[in-house]
């Protein structure tokens, strides 16, 4: 009973039985430090924040120094209240220094206080800050690393970086790399592509040419070496740097991602390479290539996009498919392809033999596409269910006489908290983009529960349809020809812009802040290098969301040409 057995439910993953005697043990008066932490994180968990909010409260009324309980408030509050938990980062801060606490708690909190100072943009108060760390922590690696990301201002570049490169061989190792790999990034961020890649290989050299004290040493430098080489690559092909770019990509396989996805490629590969080699870029003259789907479905429409050349080189290929997806793309794709789910592996209907080489979707393009040039060579990949698309489109225009035009929209991407403030746009900045006008109704497109939001803005007077009866994370195929219906369509960078972009119909990307590597950085690119239907408009620093939404307004206005 109480908190011992809420502590071992919530070890053995029995979560709901642990947020039970959780309560109990508070109902009881066990108010240790440790209740609260667990108690508090298990709501958040199951989304009742401000219950877990008042549960933080109680426990710092009775545990005010406790760095766990603060912490995990932090946590709770960075996104919604970023100044609040600035406040609890500093009282960590005093409070990890004046208990003397071990140096990795103290740089801890140090790094969590100047990543928020940065988020809330005082660069001032981050300066002060990264002094006053390096008098306390001396020459700090991760908060030299934090002058790195300040040169993103110009004016403060040529006073920092010097000093910077005057303390790195002042470090270990495993420091030195950890600093070069943040200027690497730092020079590819700012278009000095070059200049990135020796940065680069000078990050690699001390862990590469100096012997590791150890197995553990060894691991660590390992790591290393995954992690920067997965963040670099993803920083190169952002840049355009396909022909290193993809090859640094292959290190998502073994770099670890937070949340349910444990890998940031994640597969389930159903042969091991023992059994069924992989492809490294040899000819596929003669061979039976099996490619297998990684996790993301915008991902895999995104690479699938690419297919119809290694189907043209290969003697037969079959694509191991989702159960979502297999539907849709056996109607798109001719007969000449092969595709499979799991469950027709687990049944024994194929076997390793049955196969000369296999490759996870996405290493393809470190083979045969490493030119810009070579992207989209078939336009659209994606064939909707034409007749029950045209029975929505009918069916959508019909509820009113005046509307001629659909336009899909989708106003919301991305799983993990930060992702989803970084690639959503704010409701009252997309409201002004699908303001009422003459002859056209929007048709949400967005997936998750949104039909009360929805109606909200209907009664605001908003002409949107809300069809219940599709749920694209149930059915993706009649969510398709929903996205087929449409004449044009508006969106966040999410699923959406694959399925529109794959059927090639004018789109409009609403690219949000700090977007990822699907993206290139060159501001001139208006366009989407995977879908040539789909245009950009982008998220401003200075302005937000103003320059976007007067394009996308422009855009409409103008008949969402192609």
């Amino acid at each position: 009973m109480g908190l011992p057995r809420a502590l071992q439910l919530h070890r053995e993953g029995h979560k709901k039985e642990a947020m039970l005697h959780y309560q109990r043990a508070v109902d009881h008066g066990e108010l240790k430090a440790l209740l609260f932490q667990n108690y508090g994180a298990l709501l958040r968990e199951f989304g009742d924040e401000s219950k877990a909010l008042s549960i933080y409260n109680d426990g710092l009324a009775e545990h005010p120094n406790d760095v766990g309980i603060l912490g995990n408030r932090v946590n709770l509050l960075i996104e919604k209240s970023p100044t609040i938990a600035l406040k609890d980062l500093l009282r960590i801060l005093r409070i990890s220094l004046a208990t003397n606490a071990d140096i990795k708690i103290i740089e801890k909190a140090f790094m969590n206080i100047l990543n928020t100072l940065r988020d809330l943009g005082c660069i001032a108060w981050t300066l002060e800050i990264i002094k006053y760390a390096l008098s306390i922590l001396g020459e700090n690696p991760r908060i030299l690393s934090q002058l790195v990301i300040l040169t993103d201002d110009g004016h403060l570049a040529e006073h920092i970086i010097p000093i910077i490169e005057q303390r790195i061989f002042e470090c270990n190792p495993t420091d030195q790399a950890e600093l070069f790999f943040a200027l690497a990034s730092n020079d590819v961020n700012n278009s000095r592509v070059d200049q990135s890649l020796s940065r680069f290989e000078n990050a690699l050299a001390p862990l590469l040419n100096t012997i590791p004290e150890g197995s553990e040493d060894a691991a660590s430098r390992q790591k290393t070496i995954n992690t920067y080489s997965w963040n670099f690559g993803c920083a190169l092909l952002k840049a355009g740097n396909f022909e290193r770019g993809w090859k640094l990509y292959e290190y998502g396989l073994v770099v670890h991602a937070k949340g349910l996805q444990r890998w940031q490629r994640a597969l389930e590969k159903p042969f091991s390479n023992q059994q069924l080699p992989l492809w490294r870029g040899e000819s596929l003259a003669g061979k039976h290539l099996l490619v297998i789907e990684e996790q993301g479905v915008g991902d895999v429409m995104m690479f699938m996009t690419l297919i119809p050349r290694i189907r043209d080189e290969a003697s037969s290929l079959t694509l191991l498919l989702s159960d979502r997806l297999k539907p849709i793309y056996t109607r798109s794709l001719d007969s000449s392809y092969n595709i499979i789910t799991r469950y027709d592996i687990k049944e024994g209907r194929y076997s390793p033999g049955d196969f000369d080489l296999s490759t996870p979707l996405g290493s393809i393009c470190q083979y045969r596409f490493t030119h810009l040039s070579q992207y989209a060579p078939k336009v659209p990949i994606l064939t909707p269910n034409y007749s029950r698309s045209k029975d929505l489109r009918q069916k959508y225009l019909n509820q009113t006489s005046k509307a001629e035009k659909l336009i899909g929209i989708s106003w919301q991407g991305g799983g993990q908290p930060t992702r989803m403030k970084d690639k959503s746009i704010d409701h009252k900045s997309f409201l002004s983009i699908i303001s009422p006008q003459p002859g056209i109704r929007f048709v949400s497109l967005q997936y998750g529960n949104t039909e009360k939001l929805i109606n909200k803005w209907k009664s605001q007077g908003f002409d949107i349809v809300h069809d219940a009866l599709i749920d694209p994370l149930q059915d993706m195929e009649y969510w398709l020809d929903q996205v087929a219906a449409c004449d044009a369509v508006i969106s966040v960078a999410n699923t959406t812009i694959h399925g529109a972009g794959g059927l090639n119909i004018p789109t409009m990307c609403l690219l949000g802040r700090n977007p990822d590597w699907r993206w290139l950085q060159d501001k001139n690119n208006q366009r989407s290098y995977w879908y040539p239907s789909v245009q950009i408009a982008s998220y401003n620093s200075n302005d937000q969301w103003s320059t976007a939404v007067n394009k996308a307004k422009q855009w409409i206005h103008a008949g969402v040409p192609y």
